[in-house]
This record gives C-alpha cells, structure tokens and sequence, in this order.
C-alpha cells in the first residue's frame, strides 16, 4: 500500500531544508543530496514531488517570499520601518542571513527571478507604506537600497553593523525623507 504524503508538511519541510542550507552554505549548498540530508526526505521523493532542482528553489523561493511579506507586514504596523531590519535574536539573524541568500540566488538562478522580482516590489510598497508614500515613490527605493545595505552590514561574517546602529540609521534616514521641507524665508 502506498504511503500517503501530506504535501503541505513536505512543503514545509523541504522549504526548511533549502532555507538551512542557504544559510549554512549559500545558494551553491543546495544540492538534491544535500536537501535529502537535512531533511530526511529520499532524493527519489524530492525527484517525484518536485522533478529538479530548479523547482524546488522556485517553491522554496515562494513560500519563504511569502512568509517573509507577512511578517514585515505584520512587524511594520508595531515597529515601522525598522520591522525590515533583525532584532537581537539569533533567529532573527539567521533569518536575514537566508533572505541574503535568496538575493543572490535572484542574482544567479533564471528559475526565481520573477517570483524574488515580485518579493522585492511588494517589500517596496512595503517600505513606501511606512514612508508615508504611495506608490513606488523615490523615496521607497532609496529606504529599500538602504535596508539591503544594512541588512548586509549587520550580517557580515566579520565586523558586523551592531543592530541599534543600523535601527539608529534606518530610522533617522526615513525621518529625513518624510519631513516636511524647510522653508527659507527671509
């Protein structure tokens, strides 16, 4: 009798693996063996559920998009703009590693392009929301470089950004560009 496989767990769980190992070992340490590994799912399994490599990475890339939306989306009402950025929790860290990781892997793999594309656009209307703005104003698109700079800072490998240094610069930098201008009369 065949085993029944409940495909949102296995979703879940390959989507874990692939996040593991981006954070580990970057987008080259995603390997079918190596996803097989980490997650205790057969090689033959992944194959049948999935097909390749490739379609895994576009799940994975979905569902970790989608996850990371609703959590800004949900942190920026209570943290703002800074809701972008890790707080002292090594998970948090961790999580920002792997978002890295997924942007580099939006750099070089063809079959995520469009769905990081899209992840990026809606975390602009994101930032342009907590701006004040509507649309994908100027503004949203310099916060937005801002935040992936700092994001990179603060997860360096060596002489990492301390966090409140990069909350300080993030929100000072979004005060800037949602006051109102001063007027010179004299």
């Amino acid at each position: 009798m065949p085993r029944l496989v409940d495909s949102q767990s296995r979703a879940d769980t390959m989507t874990w693996g692939v996040n593991h190992l981006l954070g580990l070992h970057g987008p080259t340490g995603v390997t079918m063996r190596a996803l097989a590994r980490a997650t205790g799912i057969s090689t033959g399994s992944l194959a049948h559920q999935y097909g390749n490599r490739e379609h895994i990475m576009r799940v994975a890339a979905h569902r970790t998009a989608r996850a990371r939306e609703q959590e800004i989306w949900v942190e920026s009402r209570r943290r703002g703009i800074v809701a972008f950025l890790p707080r002292q929790r090594e998970e948090e860290l961790l999580e920002a590693r792997v978002w890295l990781a997924w942007q580099e892997v939006h750099r070089s793999d063809p079959g995520t392009r469009r769905v990081l594309a899209e992840a990026r656009r809606r975390e602009r209307t994101v930032v342009a929301i907590c701006l004040g703005r509507e649309g994908d104003s100027h503004e949203a698109r310099e916060v937005h470089a801002l935040v992936d700079g700092l994001l990179a800072a603060v997860c360096a490998p060596e002489d990492a950004l301390d966090l409140d240094t990069a909350h300080r610069l993030l929100t000072s930098r979004a005060a800037d560009l949602t006051a109102p201008p001063v007027s010179s009369a004299g």
